[in-house]
């Protein structure tokens, strides 16, 4: 079970049809037998994994997500699940470091898991532009909170994202992608109590925002106020 994929995608096991790359709506994709695929990096649960999952709402959460076993996968999605769920997160393309060769093979059904020894990716040498937009998100809503003196625990974060993005953020889609930013050593996670986890950003992490802070208030002309909150030089 994929702490990320939408429960009703489904795939194809035709393999007898080439990959042909088109572009579609800003997603790298492939076409099998005349259907769209994006390749998907998401975080899944292992299979021996023990989940809690409360179905009282109208999604089903894992309770126990921090504590079960995980692992990093890539396979393929069909392009109209993931934008009818909001997945084009999970999407990845040749001009991303998270991108192996092996990746162009895929075929729908195909799943390549990724060994714990081998990450996809970790701090050195990752780039804002190498970030889905939604850990990119994420990692300014954990600047903003702590710029505000909150806790900087997971349902906050959950609640800066809402007031963002206007929507619910979901569970599955939060957490997974928190874990990736901690792999990927921009975000630090520590135990508040038994239940309650908190994020926040490392001195790569900082510096990832405060470099495309400096990159953005170039481009518009601005001045950037400096990081301890003084005046702009």
């Amino acid at each position: 079970m994929s702490s990320e994929t939408p429960n009703d995608v489904s795939y194809s096991t035709d393999t007898d049809t080439e990959q042909t790359i088109i572009a579609d709506g800003g997603l790298y994709t492939v076409e099998h037998d005349g259907t769209e695929y994006a390749v998907c990096h998401m975080v899944a649960y292992d299979d021996d994994a023990d989940l809690d999952v409360d179905y009282s709402g109208e999604e089903p959460v894992v309770t126990n997500h921090d504590e079960v076993q995980k692992h990093d996968e890539v396979r393929l999605l069909k392009v109209d699940g993931l934008r009818d769920h909001g997945g084009q997160h999970m999407a990845i393309s040749p001009s991303s470091s998270l991108w192996r060769e092996e990746f162009a093979d895929l075929e729908p059904g195909d799943t390549i898991r990724l060994d714990d020894e081998e990450p996809m990716a970790d701090g050195g040498g990752l780039t804002w532009t190498d970030l889905t937009g939604f850990k990119r998100d994420c990692l300014e809503a954990i600047r903003r909170l702590d710029n505000e003196g909150e806790t900087t625990y997971g349902l906050a974060i959950k609640r800066e994202l809402e007031r963002q993005y206007g929507e619910e953020i979901l569970h599955g889609r939060l957490y997974p992608n928190l874990d990736d930013l901690v792999d990927a050593d921009l975000v630090e996670k520590s135990e508040l109590d038994k239940r309650t986890n908190s994020y926040d950003l490392t001195a790569e992490g900082k510096a990832m925002l405060e470099q495309r802070a400096r990159l953005l208030a170039d481009a518009c002309g601005m001045e950037q106020r400096v990081a301890d909150g003084g005046d702009s030089a």
